[in-house]
């Protein structure tokens, strides 16, 4: 029985160490606050740890790793509507350590402009911007169409550049939304950067 144990625990760790990194931004990202990040991804590791023996296909993992986390998230959220109201100062103190301060300011800028997008599109702009998963790994997540997550991603960075209150230029199939923050047209995960370097 350990031995068996042990071998899923492995499989498990294996598969989930990759996407450790996406999970947290996606994490920070809908919750807006370090703490409520961490308690997010803390409920969703133990909830795909639970569920782990129902994957078929471990090649789904991601997908089903991101819609137990979509899933959790709009759980919680729906619960914390009843027992407070949205804390504008916890968003305003959401932690960049070890960034310039002019970076800083940049990124609570943008997670105060993703906190003001309808909650469709903000999730798939994180999905797919700052977590680096594919319009069709949206789709999936998201339980939508390939159409439809594109237009989320779309309306999304303009209002996102509406919102930061910068004018998109377009060039070469690149939307430009000021000093270093900028996204790409093109859909494929290996562009789909949300800060360009």
């Amino acid at each position: 029985m350990t031995m068996k144990r042990n071998k899923r625990q492995e499989r498990f760790l294996a598969l989930l160490e990759p996407r450790l990194e996406d999970l947290s931004r996606f994490c920070l990202a809908m919750t807006h606050e370090v703490e409520g990040g961490r308690d997010l991804m803390s409920d969703v590791i133990l909830a795909a740890w639970e569920r782990f023996d129902s994957l078929r296909d471990e090649e789904a993992f991601l997908s089903f790793l991101f819609t137990i986390a979509r899933r959790t998230y709009h759980r919680r959220h729906r619960r914390e509507r009843f027992f407070g109201e949205y804390d504008e100062q916890a968003a305003l103190n959401i932690a960049v350590n070890g960034t310039p301060v002019w970076i800083g300011a940049d990124v609570r800028a943008l997670y105060d402009a993703l906190a003001k997008l309808p909650e469709v599109q903000r999730e798939a702009i994180v999905l797919f911007e700052l977590t680096g998963l594919s319009l069709k790994e949206v789709a999936e997540v998201q339980k939508a169409s390939l159409s439809a997550v594109k237009s989320r991603v779309s309306r999304g960075r303009e209002r996102l550049a509406e919102l930061l209150g910068i004018e998109p230029e377009v060039k070469s199939g690149q939307v430009s939304l000021g000093r270093n923050i900028v996204t790409n047209t093109d859909i494929s995960p290996s562009h789909n950067t949300l800060f360009s370097t």
